[in-house]
This record gives C-alpha cells, sequence and structure tokens, in this order.
C-alpha cells in the first residue's frame, strides 16, 4: 500500500508524480502534458473539485481559469503540503476520510482526479467513491480522470492496479455517462525529452524556454502509435471525461 503521507514530504511534484525524479525536469514535463490538456476540458467549469487533491499542483492555474477550487485528499500531510506551499485564502484543502465526500449534494459542475483511481478501481469501496461524487455533482456535471493504462499487464509503481480502459469504462458506467477518452502520453518519453533533461542541468532556462513544445510534442506522439506498440510499454496515459447519469 502506497504510503502518501510520506510521499507528501517530497514536494509538490515529486511527491504524486515520479519520487525518484530528483532533479525535477522529468516531473515537470509529465505535469504540463497533463495540464495542456486537462485545461482544455475544464471551458464550462465554475465550480471544481480536485479528488485526490495531493499537493494541489493544478489549483493555482484552475483559479486562473475563474474557476472556484476545493480540493481534497485522505492523507493529511499532502493536505498539509498543499496549505504550506499555495497559502491563499481562495485555495481550499480539506482533508477527508477517502470515501464520504464533506459537502452536500450538487456542490461542484466539475470533478478532477489525477493519478488517483489507478489505485481504486475494483477495490470494495470503489463504487462508493463513484456514488458520492455523483452525490455532489450537479445534474449533467463533469468528472475528468487522468489515469494510467496497460496493455503490457505492468504498472510503473508498486500498490498500482494493471488496468485498461475498459476496466475503468466499466467501473465508471454504473454512476457516469464515458463521454471521452484520449492518450495523455505514453510510459517511455522521446529521446528528444531525456535530451533535453540533460541539456536542463546546463541550461536550466532552455529547459523553462522548451517546456510547453515538449509538451505537446509527447502528445502528438502518443496520438500516432499503433495499439501494437502501446502493448511493447509497461503503460500510458489517458484522460477519461465522463458526465453524471
Amino acid at each position: 500500500m502506497t504510503d502518501w503521507d510520506t510521499y507528501a514530504k517530497l514536494g509538490i511534484l515529486q511527491a504524486v508524480i515520479d519520487p525518484s525524479d530528483n532533479q525535477g525536469f522529468k516531473n515537470r514535463l509529465i505535469d504540463q502534458i497533463q495540464w495542456r490538456l486537462i485545461q482544455e476540458k475544464l471551458k464550462k467549469s465554475k465550480k471544481l473539485l480536485d479528488f485526490g487533491c495531493g499537493t494541489g499542483r493544478f489549483a493555482p492555474r484552475i483559479t486562473n481559469l475563474g474557476i472556484e477550487y476545493t480540493g481534497i485528499d485522505s492523507s493529511e500531510n499532502m493536505i498539509q503540503v498543499a496549505k504550506d506551499i499555495h497559502q491563499s485564502p481562495i485555495l481550499k484543502f480539506i482533508h477527508f476520510n477517502g470515501v464520504e465526500i464533506p459537502f452536500p449534494d450538487n456542490s461542484f459542475d466539475t470533478c478532477l482526479s489525477s493519478g488517483v483511481f489507478q489505485y481504486l478501481i475494483k477495490e470494495p469501496n470503489c463504487q462508493k467513491i463513484l456514488s458520492e461524487i455523483r452525490r455532489v455533482l450537479v445534474p449533467g456535471g463533469c468528472l475528468i480522470m487522468d489515469e494510467q493504462v496497460s496493455l503490457s499487464n505492468q504498472t510503473s509503481a508498486s500498490g498500482m492496479l494493471v488496468l485498461t480502459e475498459l476496466d475503468y469504462k466499466n467501473e465508471i458506467s454504473n454512476s457516469f455517462s464515458v463521454k471521452s477518452v484520449c492518450r495523455v502520453r505514453g510510459g517511455y518519453l522521446s529521446k528528444v525529452s531525456h535530451l533535453s533533461f540533460r541539456v536542463a542541468k546546463l541550461l536550466p532556462w532552455a529547459f523553462d524556454v522548451s517546456l510547453d513544445y515538449l509538451a505537446q510534442r509527447e502528445i502528438r506522439k502518443i496520438k500516432k502509435v499503433s495499439s501494437d506498440y502501446l502493448s511493447t510499454m509497461k503503460y500510458y496515459e489517458v484522460l477519461i471525461e465522463s458526465e453524471t447519469k
């Protein structure tokens, strides 16, 4: 079982993406890839619940879009780190028990969850959690999930479930209608990206300038690959958009 309270000590990105990335360049690229696709789904959002918010890495960018943000997490340390990092009165970070969401019905129009349900799908509490998310969303509310899937029967971390796109769809379908599933990135970043990490050690400013270009390049790459190639990867990442039934 993943000890998220311990991971929280690693910092804003290392705690929730790749804990082995001590330089931080890989995590910054993955974060940028994810954000580019997530923000496209938030154009109609007004009040968002970040389910399993971790360190709240998306919070400032979400509020910059004019969206009211609330993050919840079952790890007390993650919530404390989020509060310490962001220190903003308009950002709400709340600890909860991991199942019952402490808000009334119809409190949000959007729920975002990144890297959470890859630990929960097929688990005993999963349907209860999905039902709770549906409860706090308005009719027609949107659930956006950024998760890992695998065709190779492997995962990127211990404690993570081996799941396919169909596994997510089947579990979600009891409470939500799946609107779209799009690929986010592959488990292997390109040679160009890895070269940029080496250059960044000497010229950090060059990485800053090229970050968004590298993110777009990785997104284009994963959209072009075949299912056969996906099966050779340890995992790949997808963005699942659903709405309440």
